[in-house]
C-alpha cells in the first residue's frame, strides 16, 4: 500500500485504485457553503459533470468531467458571467475556492468512483506575514 497526495488530500494506493483516505463529504445533489462578507456563497454538484456556484448577485453554471480532482476555483473560473462578477477578482475569495476541491474516491485508469467535497487545511492556516 502506498500513500499519495492530492490537494493535501490523503489516498491510499493498492490494486491498481486510490482510496481516499481524508475526511470528506459526498458532493452528488449536495451543496458546500459559507458566508462571505454580507453574502452566503455555496457550490452545488448538480450532477458528476454539472455545478453551481452561488453568491450574493448570481448564479454560475459549469459542466466540466471530473476525472481526479479540481478546485472551486479551477472549477468556475473560466466562465464568463462569473468573470464579469464583482466576486471575481476578490483574492481572498479565489483563495477560499482554491482549498475547497472537489475530489474522486476510488480512482483507477479505467474507473472513477464517487464525487467528494474536501476542504483543505491551508484553508485554518491563518493569514500570513
Amino acid at each position: 500500500m502506498k500513500l499519495r497526495v492530492f490537494g493535501r488530500a490523503l489516498y491510499t494506493s493498492g490494486d491498481g485504485k486510490f482510496q481516499l483516505r481524508s475526511a470528506a463529504w459526498a458532493a452528488l445533489g449536495h451543496t458546500i457553503g459559507f458566508k462571505w462578507r454580507s453574502s452566503v456563497i455555496t457550490i452545488r454538484t448538480l450532477a458528476n459533470d454539472s455545478f453551481e456556484l452561488s453568491t450574493g448577485e448570481g448564479i454560475y453554471k459549469t459542466g466540466k468531467d471530473i476525472k481526479k480532482g479540481i478546485t472551486g476555483w479551477n472549477l468556475f473560473k473560466d466562465e464568463s458571467l462569473f468573470i464579469n462578477s464583482a466576486y471575481y477578482n476578490d483574492e481572498n475569495l479565489s483563495s477560499t475556492l482554491k482549498n475547497i476541491i472537489i475530489l474522486r474516491d476510488d480512482v483507477s485508469k479505467k474507473e472513477a468512483g464517487d464525487l467528494k467535497y474536501f476542504i483543505s487545511s491551508r484553508l485554518f492556516d491563518g493569514p500570513k506575514d
